[in-house]
């Protein structure tokens, strides 16, 4: 074995010392993710995708497909206008829209995971995000 008992191993078909007996994500993997990111847009007040995001969203599917035991995070995020109910539900629905282009494009959902955000951890991200998305890949 790798040193993770089976609960914790991520990876268990795989042997790695680091990230949950995970293979370690490189540097440049995580770099292209984080950009691509950045460039993902909503119409306002909505969770529908611009079309300028497709390009981006097409690398992170490429990159997905150039390793199959990548695993993604998405949460969405809001800007401070509207109530917390209806921030909370849009970040959801931000995550939902890009969850759901990245399967039509044959991800398999497994290999996706929403990530709900309270209003606390909204508020926090708007700072550095706003209106952006945040996506966390793993492996």
């Amino acid at each position: 074995g790798d040193g993770f008992n089976d609960d914790q191993d991520k990876c268990p078909t795989v042997f790695s010392k680091v990230n949950n007996g995970c293979p370690e994500i490189k540097k440049e993997i995580i770099e292209r993710v984080n950009k691509a990111a950045k460039s993902i847009y909503f119409e306002t007040g909505k969770s529908v995708l611009k079309p300028v995001s497709y390009k981006d969203l097409d690398a992170l599917v490429t990159i997905l497909n150039s390793d199959a035991t990548l695993r993604v995070d998405i949460g969405g995020h809001t800007d401070n206008a509207g109530s917390e109910e209806i921030n909370v539900k849009l970040s959801h629905d931000r995550a939902k829209a890009v969850n759901d282009y990245l399967i039509s494009k044959g991800i398999a959902h497994e290999r996706l995971r929403i990530k709900d955000m309270d209003q606390a951890s909204l508020l926090i991200k708007m700072r550095q995000l706003l209106k952006k998305l945040k996506i966390v890949v793993q492996s």
